[in-house]
């Protein structure tokens, strides 16, 4: 029996990673595609949390799927609701900051919401869609993103 349950643990945690490495694999792909607002396109446009929702969606981890349109400027002038949020929770489960490994996503506050999201890569990177760039890599503890952190979410892929 204790065998059995090493093995399930084994198995779970190669899993886990498998999914990890695809994801990363995926986001890198997505490397000089344009910041353009509203669009989900590999190589054409998109935006920071529709970047997300790509990755993942052309790995069929999840199905591609928008909120309703939004202006661009949404997060500057009212709340609306976390509407990438309702997203994310519908695949993911909220984290611990410490707990983010390669993958995970992190929600930033811009505004007066949570307004930007990226993915946790290794040695303190993040990969997201940024505005003027495009889909680039930055490093996760510069003052522009580190504190505007506010929460973590992994894929639920049990």
């Amino acid at each position: 029996m204790a065998i059995q349950k090493v093995k399930k643990t084994e198995d779970i945690i190669s899993k886990r990673q498998l999914w990890r490495d695809r994801v990363i694999e995926e986001a890198k792909e997505w490397i000089g595609t344009p910041h353009r607002h509203y669009e989900i396109k590999k190589g054409l446009g998109c935006d920071c949390g529709l970047f997300i929702i790509g990755v993942y969606a052309n790995l069929g981890l999840i199905k591609e799927e928008r909120p309703k349109f939004y202006p661009e400027d949404w997060a500057m002038h009212k709340p609306v609701g976390e509407m990438f949020e309702s997203i994310v929770q519908k695949y993911c489960i909220e984290i611990c900051k410490d707990e983010v490994k390669p993958g995970d996503l992190i929600l930033y506050k811009f505004g007066k919401c949570l307004s930007h999201s990226s993915l946790a890569m290794e040695d303190d990177m993040i990969i997201h869609s940024e505005k003027p760039m495009g889909v680039t890599i930055s490093n996760r503890f510069t003052n522009t993103w580190h504190k505007r952190e506010r929460k973590y979410y992994t894929y639920k892929d049990e």
